[in-house]
């Protein structure tokens, strides 16, 4: 697998372990920004989203939803992005 370091980040899972993700896609729908991550060692083809929020340092934070309608709107934004480039 060919991944570029910049596009890595390290999440902690629900036990506490670290995981490793590739930032496959970012997009901004509904003026909030979002990430598509793909777990390093996925056995599956399951991505996660993330909305990108800033902290009170401004630095960005991976925040993930909890809305079902948020998450299929973007999810439905990816897919159309997707299949775009697909064409």
């Amino acid at each position: 697998m060919n991944t570029n370091q910049e596009n890595i980040v390290s999440l902690m899972d629900e036990e506490g372990n670290e995981v490793d993700f590739e930032v496959i896609a970012t997009l901004s729908l509904k003026e909030k920004d979002y990430a598509i991550l793909l777990p390093l060692d996925n056995e599956e083809d399951s991505a996660y989203i993330f909305r990108i929020d800033r902290d009170e340092l401004g630095d960005e934070v991976l925040i993930p939803i909890e809305d079902d309608d948020e998450f299929d709107n973007v999810r439905d934004e990816y897919e159309r992005i997707m299949s775009e480039h697909e064409e």
